[in-house]
């Protein structure tokens, strides 16, 4: 009857087999290997429904549906289904192995395993977070079962997982004496993890009840929640607070995340000063908050355990992310205590990415890629530990600059009081001086501009007496127009120098502001040539535009405009037929514009003393026009407006050049 059972059972085995099409390759031990990731050697089957069992996915059609696992360690994110693993191990040696699988995740609520012997002998294992912790065979936080293979022998392993969690599948293939030995590594890992979680909770607790400084109290707040996080996903919660309660350990693995979030976040905000640093973010972070207490409590109450696990994972992946920024935004409104912080979130950053490189299969499977997580959280927590005693020192500092500012400042001034009578003297003596050529100026300024008033207005006055005393029985139209004419020529240059007074004493006084933004100097200058172009064409003038047609620059349009036309006019004013007007562009300064003419040019004597009001002369045209004097003190005012400059390069006879330089 055994014979049979053995025959029977080898049969099964030869099917399952005979029946894997494009299977993965079989695990084939080798001497002196001390372990084996078996994800490469596994194929995979998604069970939806979740109701199939080991007796149907052993026989076709149910078996022809599995497909190569093909990375060491796949993650299969969160999902409802149900997942059939299988894999072959096979002993080519003639002496017996004994060797132990382990599955590397330590919250996996069902976990089956189907072991078929070479002898078609079944041996089923039932495990898993549903089950309390001390049914298990080995005690371990991980889950472990026994494989034992007789020289030869090819063993067929099966295993269904399920869970509302990251589900992953990192199966390692050991030989016991190396278990044993990744076992102590393991445990002193994790005892100098927790035991630098409670060094640095103890220390900055102390800290707290010694200072009263309440960033401690949150700090110390962050760090026991993040030592409860990951107590409690590493498996050692279970194993040691409540073996018997798999219930409590299933729900609490993912809740204790949105715990250490919370205390992250109310640590920021009061590490940061965000309430009157940072009004926006704070306010930001408040609702982060919320939400960490909000999320679990709608899926304790509505969505169930999967949306509290799922919610978890998609905060906690932008949490270290979204705290790195809101330290760089810190770090740049001057809080310099925030340098320490970035550096902790960005350790952080690192290890949660580092650990979600290395599931996705492309990353090298080691102690590291397996750990990076809490290696993060550990240095995250000491240089957040760094960043408050950073801050405790930047506040020292900051005081003892104070106190020696204020000491500089009380032996200044005794200085200050002997010498401020001294001072004051100076300066009234000095504000005399400066009111006595103030009244200078302003008295030559009068004379000049009432003698430039005179001139037009007497015209005025001259040829509208005339019309009065003109005969009535003489015709007079002709002489009457040319009169008027002259009226309105007066008149014009009239309203131009009161306009020129005007705009002067507004830009002195601050009256008239400079709006800057970008003109395209081509197209502003061609304007004002085209206004300009019949007076030219009168005289006989040609002006040049070589301005390039993508030349900008950050003026004001109508100030600059204003210095352009004056710079046409009087160019146009001291040309003779036939000379010629160019406005251009000297290489390579890109900021500045140039107005040649070939006229008379001035002589160089005068050229420092056209910019200035006190020295503003007229000199008449090449066809006797009139101006102002003011024309060129208004530019160079307009130019001082722009932070730039006006200069000019000329010798008589030889023509002018005007320079416009803008910084």
């Amino acid at each position: 009857m055994r014979f049979l059972g053995s025959l029977v059972g080898s049969l099964i085995v030869i099917i399952i087999l005979t029946l894997k099409v494009e299977a993965a390759p079989s695990l084939v031990l080798e001497p002196d290997v001390p372990s084996y990731y078996m994800g490469r050697h596994m194929d995979i089957l998604e069970d939806k429904e979740g109701k199939l069992a080991f007796e149907d996915v052993i026989l076709p059609p149910v078996c022809r549906r599995f497909i190569e696992l093909g990375a060491d360690i796949p993650n299969l994110g969160v999902s409802n289904s149900a997942f059939w693993l299988r894999t072959t191990v096979v002993n080519p040696s003639d002496r017996p192995e004994m060797m132990l699988i382990e599955q590397f995740t330590s919250w996996i609520d069902s976990l089956d395993v189907y072991i078929i012997s070479g002898l078609g002998e079944v041996r089923t294992i039932h495990s898993g977070e549903r089950f309390p912790f001390f049914s298990r065979e080995f005690i371990s936080p991980h889950f472990v079962f026994p494989l034992e293979l007789q020289g030869g022998e090819e063993v067929a392993v099966y295993a269904r997982m399920e869970d509302n969690e990251p589900l992953q599948t990192p199966f390692i293939l050991w030989r016991t004496s190396e278990y044993n030995a990744h076992v102590q590594r393991i445990n002193l890992y994790f005892g100098l993890v927790f035991g630098v979680m409670l060094a640095v909770f103890f220390y900055n607790l102390f800290l707290w009840i010694t200072l009263g400084d309440k960033n401690y109290l949150y700090y110390v707040l962050y760090v026991a929640s993040i030592t409860f996080m990951v107590f409690t996903y590493s498996g050692y919660s279970y194993q040691y607070l409540w073996p018997q309660n798999p219930e409590f350990q299933d729900w609490i693995v993912f809740p204790a995340g949105y715990i250490a979030m919370f205390f992250a976040v109310g640590f920021s905000k009061s590490f940061l000063s965000t309430h009157s640093s940072l009004p926006r973010i704070h306010i930001f972070l408040t609702v982060f908050q919320t939400l960490c207490i909000a999320l679990p409590l709608y899926g304790l109450l509505f969505g169930g355990l999967s949306f509290i696990n799922r919610s978890c994972i998609a905060m906690a992946i932008i949490f270290p992310v979204m705290q790195a920024f809101i330290g760089v935004v810190a770090y740049y409104n001057d809080i310099r205590s925030a340098r320490y912080f970035i550096l902790a979130w960005a350790s952080s950053i690192f290890g949660t990415f580092y650990t979600m490189y290395s599931l996705t299969g492309y990353g090298q499977a080691n102690l590291v890629s397996r750990h990076s997580l809490e290696m993060g959280l550990v240095l995250d927590t000491l240089l957040l530990s760094f960043a408050l005693g950073d801050r405790i020192k930047i506040m020292r500092m900051d005081m003892e600059k104070a106190e020696a500012k204020a000491v500089e400042t009380l032996a200044l001034s005794k200085q200050q009081l002997e010498t401020m009578v001294e001072q004051r003297t100076a300066e009234l003596q000095k504000a005399k001086e400066k009111a006595e050529q103030a009244t200078a100026l302003k008295d030559k300024f009068v004379g000049m501009v009432s003698h430039d008033l005179r001139a037009p207005i007497g015209s005025l006055m001259n040829m509208v007496k005339f019309i009065k005393l003109e005969d009535p029985d003489t015709p007079a139209v002709a002489l009457n127009e040319e009169i008027v004419d002259r009226v309105i020529q007066s008149s014009e240059r009239l309203l131009r120098l009161v306009d020129n007074l005007l705009n002067i004493t507004r830009l002195t006084t601050g009256k008239l502001e400079v709006a800057i933004r970008p003109v395209n100097m081509r197209h502003l200058v061609g304007a004002h040539v085209l206004a300009v172009e019949f007076m030219a064409r009168e005289k006989g003038i040609l002006i040049v535009n070589e301005l390039p047609g993508a030349m900008n620059m950050s003026v004001d349009h109508e100030l600059f405009g204003e210095v352009i036309a004056n710079l046409l006019s009087n160019a146009i004013k001291f040309c003779r037929s036939g000379d010629k007007v160019t406005v251009f562009r000297p290489e390579p300064d890109k900021n500045t514009i140039a107005i040649r003419d070939t006229g008379i040019g001035i002589d160089s004597s005068a050229i420092k003393q056209i910019f200035r009001f006190d020295a503003a002369t007229s000199t008449p045209g090449t066809s006797g026009e009139a101006g102002t004097g003011l024309g060129l003190p208004y530019c160079h005012e307009i130019m001082a407006a722009h932070g730039g400059m006006i200069r000019a390069e000329s010798e008589k006879g030889s023509g002018s050049v005007f320079y416009l330089e803008l910084p």
